[in-house]
């Protein structure tokens, strides 16, 4: 009986090496089947680039590299590397294993949305567990105990349990249909044309458009009071008034982590917080934001400073702008670069 043990733990342990191997050799990005067109991009050099942005779909909806690149007087290139749902610490997992080819490429600048820790559900989905290393998964722990808001709604241990299967997926390689999938499924081997900015619009056919005015047509009808609420909640967080609201010391730690290694390797890594979010995200984000180098943040959230993005014109929904929204959020989010650039290139 003993030897059988042996023998069947030293067969799961080979295949384990084998299947930890096989994943080593295969893009760091397999387990995002929306980011794998653009990654492939970059990392193809088919073009050089000066700035590159990550985020969620509030970057890749909302950034226009023409915008940025024409309002920064064509002197940079721009890239926007976002897709929907990529989410701290999948976010961070991409980021610190681009630096390398941003390196290479001598990209001077790496502009990140500013995120809370995401609290996933249905962690046993490759796309939700692929990037969860030991590091990101203490991170995410760590933020998610020491916050007030998951202790006042009582989900830390929910939230943990997810973030623990999802580890043990991805660490167990029970995600590794994955891997099959990347290298047998057409998407692996998708390189868009030169001239590609990885702006929303390139991703989508004539229908794009009919599909975004149904979405606004029903904000318009169903969200516009939760919209108006959410706006005011946020004005009031905005107000000059005194405001107690929690640091997050671990996240703050990573954040300064990341802006070290960038500048390690030449890229001047900042961090914007974008308008529309919830209150409850704004209040965890604002200390985070207080905290980060003046040099190494912006922010496009200020409903005093930028109500033109809550102005229900440029709505597309709760959370998203319209396209010409997104071409005055991408116009101001270049302005709001140049001093960063001047001063930094200086």
């Amino acid at each position: 009986m003993k030897q059988f043990i042996l023998k069947v733990s030293g067969g799961g342990l080979l295949l384990l090496t084998i299947l930890h191997l096989a994943t080593l050799m295969t893009p760091y990005y397999w387990g995002n089947e929306s980011v794998v067109a653009k990654f492939n991009y970059f990392e193809a050099e088919q073009e050089s680039f000066d700035i590159i942005f990550l985020g969620s779909s509030r970057f890749y909806f909302q950034i226009d590299p023409t915008t940025v690149d024409q309002t920064l007087d064509n002197n940079f290139h721009s890239f926007n590397m976002a897709s929907a749902a990529v989410y701290v610490p999948e976010m961070y997992y991409l980021y610190e294993r681009l630096l390398p080819s941003l390196a290479e490429q001598d990209v001077k600048y790496a502009v990140l949305e500013l995120q809370r820790i995401d609290a996933p559900t249905e962690t046993e989905q490759t796309r939700k567990n692929y990037f969860l290393t030991y590091d990101l998964l203490s991170l995410a722990l760590k933020s998610i105990w020491q916050s007030p808001h998951w202790e006042k709604y009582g989900y830390q241990s929910t939230i943990t349990k997810n973030y623990l299967i999802g580890y043990m997926h991805n660490f167990l390689k029970l995600n590794f249909r994955g891997v099959i999938d990347y290298w047998y499924q057409s998407y692996h081997t998708d390189i868009k044309p030169v001239g590609y900015t990885g702006f929303v619009v390139e991703d989508n056919d004539e229908s794009f458009h009919e599909y975004r005015a149904q979405i606004r047509t029903n904000f318009l009808e169903n969200d516009l009071a939760l919209f108006q609420t959410t706006h005011e909640a946020v004005k009031q967080l905005y107000a000059p008034n005194e405001h107690d609201l929690h640091l997050d010391q671990v996240h703050l730690a990573k954040i300064n982590e990341l802006i070290e290694q960038s500048e390690n390797t030449g890229v001047h890594l900042i961090f914007v917080l974008p308008p529309r979010l919830f209150p409850e995200y704004y209040t965890e984000l604002l200390p985070l934001w207080q905290e980060i180098p003046p040099q190494h943040r912006i922010d496009l959230a200020n409903p005093y400073l930028y109500p033109q993005f809550y102005s229900l014109d440029y709505s597309l929904d709760t959370v998203h702008l319209t396209l010409n929204g997104a071409l005055l959020f991408s116009e101001s989010l270049a302005n709001e670069l140049k001093p960063i650039i001047t001063e930094n290139d200086g």
